[in-house]
Protein backbone atom coordinates (compact mmCIF):
# COMPACT_ATOMS: atom_id res chain seq x y z
CA UNK A 1 0.00 0.00 0.00
CA UNK A 2 2.59 2.27 -0.15
CA UNK A 3 1.99 3.49 -3.57
CA UNK A 4 -1.17 4.71 -4.60
CA UNK A 5 -4.12 2.71 -6.76
CA UNK A 6 -7.27 4.55 -8.13
CA UNK A 7 -9.87 2.80 -6.53
CA UNK A 8 -12.46 0.93 -8.63
CA UNK A 9 -16.57 1.81 -8.27
CA UNK A 10 -17.10 -1.39 -6.34
CA UNK A 11 -15.23 -0.50 -3.31
CA UNK A 12 -18.11 2.52 -2.81
CA UNK A 13 -20.77 1.48 -0.42
CA UNK A 14 -19.91 -2.24 -0.21
CA UNK A 15 -19.12 -4.09 2.44
CA UNK A 16 -16.61 -7.32 2.54
CA UNK A 17 -19.94 -9.36 2.94
CA UNK A 18 -20.90 -8.24 -0.37
CA UNK A 19 -17.64 -9.09 -1.73
CA UNK A 20 -16.92 -11.93 0.03
CA UNK A 21 -14.47 -12.87 2.53
CA UNK A 22 -12.41 -14.79 0.58
CA UNK A 23 -12.14 -12.77 -2.08
CA UNK A 24 -11.08 -9.92 -0.11
CA UNK A 25 -8.59 -12.21 1.76
CA UNK A 26 -7.11 -12.70 -2.15
CA UNK A 27 -6.74 -8.79 -2.05
CA UNK A 28 -5.87 -7.96 1.06
CA UNK A 29 -4.10 -11.27 2.48
CA UNK A 30 -3.57 -9.15 5.89
CA UNK A 31 -7.16 -9.09 6.62
CA UNK A 32 -7.08 -13.04 7.84
CA UNK A 33 -4.41 -12.55 9.69
CA UNK A 34 -5.97 -9.12 11.27
CA UNK A 35 -9.60 -10.98 11.94
CA UNK A 36 -7.68 -13.78 13.86
CA UNK A 37 -5.88 -11.63 15.96
CA UNK A 38 -8.87 -9.43 16.56
CA UNK A 39 -10.89 -12.60 18.30
CA UNK A 40 -7.34 -14.00 20.17
CA UNK A 41 -6.39 -10.51 21.92
CA UNK A 42 -7.28 -8.43 24.85
CA UNK A 43 -4.23 -6.37 24.38
CA UNK A 44 -6.21 -2.77 24.01
CA UNK A 45 -3.00 -1.18 22.63
CA UNK A 46 -2.83 -4.19 19.86
CA UNK A 47 -6.19 -3.75 19.54
CA UNK A 48 -6.00 0.10 18.46
CA UNK A 49 -3.40 -0.64 15.82
CA UNK A 50 -6.01 -2.82 14.29
CA UNK A 51 -8.09 -0.53 14.12
CA UNK A 52 -5.47 1.93 12.38
CA UNK A 53 -4.39 -0.54 10.23
CA UNK A 54 -8.08 -1.47 8.96
CA UNK A 55 -9.24 2.57 8.70
CA UNK A 56 -5.96 2.64 6.61
CA UNK A 57 -7.49 0.03 4.13
CA UNK A 58 -10.67 1.91 3.87
CA UNK A 59 -9.37 5.31 3.04
CA UNK A 60 -6.96 3.27 0.58
CA UNK A 61 -9.71 1.49 -1.52
CA UNK A 62 -12.37 4.36 -1.23
CA UNK A 63 -9.38 7.35 -1.01
CA UNK A 64 -10.51 10.31 1.25
CA UNK A 65 -14.27 9.71 -0.32
CA UNK A 66 -15.06 7.52 2.27
CA UNK A 67 -14.89 9.31 5.32
CA UNK A 68 -17.95 11.23 3.71
CA UNK A 69 -20.98 10.43 5.91
CA UNK A 70 -23.19 9.90 3.08
CA UNK A 71 -21.31 6.80 1.68
CA UNK A 72 -23.27 4.20 3.70
CA UNK A 73 -21.99 1.12 4.44
CA UNK A 74 -18.82 1.58 3.61
CA UNK A 75 -16.01 -1.02 3.37
CA UNK A 76 -14.35 -2.11 6.04
CA UNK A 77 -17.19 -0.47 8.53
CA UNK A 78 -18.20 -3.79 10.43
CA UNK A 79 -14.60 -4.72 10.91
CA UNK A 80 -13.81 -1.51 12.11
CA UNK A 81 -16.70 -1.38 14.34
CA UNK A 82 -16.07 -4.53 15.74
CA UNK A 83 -12.77 -4.01 16.81
CA UNK A 84 -14.27 -0.48 18.44
CA UNK A 85 -16.75 -2.42 20.09
CA UNK A 86 -14.24 -5.13 21.62
CA UNK A 87 -11.87 -1.74 22.48
CA UNK A 88 -14.79 0.59 24.50
CA UNK A 89 -15.93 -3.24 26.33
CA UNK A 90 -12.54 -3.64 27.73
CA UNK A 91 -11.46 -0.26 28.15
CA UNK A 92 -14.99 0.02 30.51
CA UNK A 93 -13.44 -2.66 32.47
CA UNK A 94 -10.91 -1.04 33.08
CA UNK A 95 -11.99 2.10 34.10
CA UNK A 96 -11.85 3.91 37.44
CA UNK A 97 -14.27 6.67 35.70
CA UNK A 98 -17.93 6.74 34.07
CA UNK A 99 -16.30 8.12 31.46
CA UNK A 100 -18.05 5.28 29.33
CA UNK A 101 -21.05 5.94 30.52
CA UNK A 102 -23.78 6.38 27.86
CA UNK A 103 -24.25 9.85 26.84
CA UNK A 104 -26.87 10.39 24.46
CA UNK A 105 -27.12 13.27 21.50
CA UNK A 106 -29.64 13.56 18.92
CA UNK A 107 -29.33 14.90 15.00
CA UNK A 108 -32.62 16.40 15.85
CA UNK A 109 -31.42 18.96 18.41
CA UNK A 110 -29.81 22.05 17.48
CA UNK A 111 -27.25 24.06 19.90
CA UNK A 112 -25.92 27.40 19.02
CA UNK A 113 -27.68 27.52 15.48
CA UNK A 114 -26.06 23.91 14.13
CA UNK A 115 -27.54 20.45 14.42
CA UNK A 116 -25.86 17.95 16.37
CA UNK A 117 -25.09 14.29 15.27
CA UNK A 118 -26.06 11.25 16.67
CA UNK A 119 -24.06 9.52 19.29
CA UNK A 120 -24.40 6.93 22.27
CA UNK A 121 -20.86 5.61 22.92
CA UNK A 122 -18.14 8.22 23.84
CA UNK A 123 -16.81 9.09 20.57
CA UNK A 124 -13.24 8.91 21.85
CA UNK A 125 -10.68 6.78 24.16
CA UNK A 126 -10.44 7.78 27.74
CA UNK A 127 -7.02 8.28 27.31
CA UNK A 128 -7.21 10.76 23.90
CA UNK A 129 -10.25 12.50 26.16
CA UNK A 130 -7.70 13.26 28.58
CA UNK A 131 -5.48 15.21 26.29
CA UNK A 132 -8.58 17.13 25.21
CA UNK A 133 -9.15 17.81 28.36
CA UNK A 134 -5.33 19.54 28.45
CA UNK A 135 -6.56 22.04 25.44
CA UNK A 136 -9.91 22.60 27.04
CA UNK A 137 -8.60 23.72 30.23
CA UNK A 138 -5.92 26.12 28.43
CA UNK A 139 -6.34 29.38 29.93
CA UNK A 140 -4.04 31.34 27.19
CA UNK A 141 -5.48 34.15 26.06
CA UNK A 142 -5.74 34.29 22.51
CA UNK A 143 -6.74 37.31 20.00
CA UNK A 144 -9.15 37.15 17.23
CA UNK A 145 -6.19 37.57 14.77
CA UNK A 146 -4.17 34.96 15.99
CA UNK A 147 -7.09 32.57 16.19
CA UNK A 148 -7.50 33.67 12.26
CA UNK A 149 -3.99 32.49 11.69
CA UNK A 150 -4.17 29.21 13.56
CA UNK A 151 -6.88 28.23 11.05
CA UNK A 152 -5.90 29.78 8.50
CA UNK A 153 -2.48 27.17 8.73
CA UNK A 154 -5.07 24.36 10.15
CA UNK A 155 -7.62 24.07 7.77
CA UNK A 156 -7.72 22.49 4.88
CA UNK A 157 -9.23 23.34 1.85
CA UNK A 158 -12.43 21.80 2.35
CA UNK A 159 -13.03 24.37 4.58
CA UNK A 160 -13.46 27.08 1.46
CA UNK A 161 -15.57 24.69 -0.10
CA UNK A 162 -18.76 24.22 2.04
CA UNK A 163 -20.90 26.40 4.40
CA UNK A 164 -21.20 26.53 8.30
CA UNK A 165 -23.11 23.47 7.94
CA UNK A 166 -20.90 21.34 5.96
CA UNK A 167 -22.94 21.54 3.09
CA UNK A 168 -20.51 21.21 0.06
CA UNK A 169 -20.33 24.06 -2.25
CA UNK A 170 -23.34 25.30 -0.29
CA UNK A 171 -23.56 29.48 1.32
CA UNK A 172 -21.44 31.53 -1.20
CA UNK A 173 -20.88 28.90 -3.95
CA UNK A 174 -24.95 28.93 -4.75
CA UNK A 175 -24.85 32.67 -5.63
CA UNK A 176 -26.29 33.91 -8.87
CA UNK A 177 -23.62 33.80 -12.09
CA UNK A 178 -21.22 36.11 -11.99
CA UNK A 179 -22.17 37.34 -9.01
CA UNK A 180 -19.16 38.89 -6.93
CA UNK A 181 -20.04 36.44 -4.24
CA UNK A 182 -19.44 33.10 -6.47
CA UNK A 183 -16.63 34.80 -7.79
CA UNK A 184 -14.94 34.78 -4.48
CA UNK A 185 -16.61 31.87 -2.92
CA UNK A 186 -13.39 30.20 -1.76
CA UNK A 187 -11.95 32.96 -0.08
CA UNK A 188 -15.78 33.82 1.02
CA UNK A 189 -16.47 30.62 2.52
CA UNK A 190 -12.77 30.31 3.94
CA UNK A 191 -13.76 33.47 6.15
CA UNK A 192 -17.23 32.49 7.01
CA UNK A 193 -16.28 29.73 8.29
CA UNK A 194 -13.57 31.03 10.52
CA UNK A 195 -15.60 33.31 12.09
CA UNK A 196 -18.56 30.74 12.76
CA UNK A 197 -15.78 29.08 14.92
CA UNK A 198 -14.94 31.99 16.85
CA UNK A 199 -18.11 33.00 17.67
CA UNK A 200 -18.78 29.38 19.10
CA UNK A 201 -19.44 29.55 23.22
CA UNK A 202 -16.52 27.29 23.84
CA UNK A 203 -13.04 27.73 24.66
CA UNK A 204 -11.17 28.93 21.93
CA UNK A 205 -8.25 26.50 21.65
CA UNK A 206 -10.18 23.73 21.88
CA UNK A 207 -12.11 25.35 19.09
CA UNK A 208 -9.24 25.39 16.77
CA UNK A 209 -8.01 21.60 18.01
CA UNK A 210 -11.34 20.63 16.53
CA UNK A 211 -10.59 21.43 12.62
CA UNK A 212 -9.11 18.48 12.18
CA UNK A 213 -10.43 16.01 14.78
CA UNK A 214 -12.00 12.73 13.85
CA UNK A 215 -13.19 12.35 9.87
CA UNK A 216 -15.50 15.61 9.58
CA UNK A 217 -14.25 19.11 9.55
CA UNK A 218 -17.11 21.55 9.47
CA UNK A 219 -18.22 24.15 11.96
CA UNK A 220 -21.25 22.41 12.58
CA UNK A 221 -19.08 19.42 13.28
CA UNK A 222 -16.89 21.94 15.65
CA UNK A 223 -19.71 22.50 17.70
CA UNK A 224 -20.82 18.79 17.87
CA UNK A 225 -17.45 17.99 19.46
CA UNK A 226 -17.43 21.10 21.66
CA UNK A 227 -20.90 20.48 23.23
CA UNK A 228 -20.27 16.73 23.19
CA UNK A 229 -16.77 17.34 25.25
CA UNK A 230 -18.87 20.11 27.82
CA UNK A 231 -21.71 17.38 28.24
CA UNK A 232 -19.18 14.85 29.30
CA UNK A 233 -17.30 16.68 31.57
CA UNK A 234 -20.63 17.61 33.31
CA UNK A 235 -21.51 14.10 33.64
CA UNK A 236 -18.76 13.05 34.88
CA UNK A 237 -18.35 15.78 37.60
CA UNK A 238 -21.64 14.63 38.59
CA UNK A 239 -20.35 11.68 40.35
CA UNK A 240 -17.14 13.39 41.12
CA UNK A 241 -14.91 10.75 38.57
CA UNK A 242 -12.62 14.32 37.64
CA UNK A 243 -10.22 15.14 40.63
CA UNK A 244 -9.75 18.80 38.88
CA UNK A 245 -11.96 20.03 35.92
CA UNK A 246 -13.10 23.03 34.93
CA UNK A 247 -16.26 23.82 33.15
CA UNK A 248 -15.04 26.88 30.77
CA UNK A 249 -16.95 29.08 27.98
CA UNK A 250 -15.25 31.44 25.91
CA UNK A 251 -17.54 34.70 25.72
CA UNK A 252 -17.93 35.90 21.92
CA UNK A 253 -15.76 39.17 23.13
CA UNK A 254 -12.95 36.53 23.80
CA UNK A 255 -13.41 37.00 28.07
CA UNK A 256 -13.21 33.64 29.63
CA UNK A 257 -15.81 32.85 31.84
CA UNK A 258 -15.55 30.29 34.33
CA UNK A 259 -19.01 28.69 34.92
CA UNK A 260 -18.52 25.55 37.39
CA UNK A 261 -14.82 24.41 38.85
CA UNK A 262 -14.03 21.35 41.27
CA UNK A 263 -11.27 20.86 43.42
Amino acid sequence: MDSWIPPEPFWFCKTVADIGLENMIDIFPEIDELRRLQNNTTDIEQLKRFNELLSGLQRWCCRGDVLLPNIIPRIFSQEIENVNNKIFKLSKKLSKTNFYDQLIMKKEDEINGYKLYDTIAPIVYEDEFRGWLVVWNDTTYITKENFLEIYDKTADTDWSKQDEYGISYGGYWKYPTDSYELKNAYDLSRKRNCKCLWKLPYPKHFVLKTIDLGSIENVRYSNFLCEWMKRKIEQMNKVNTLKTISIRHIENNGDLKEEMSKS
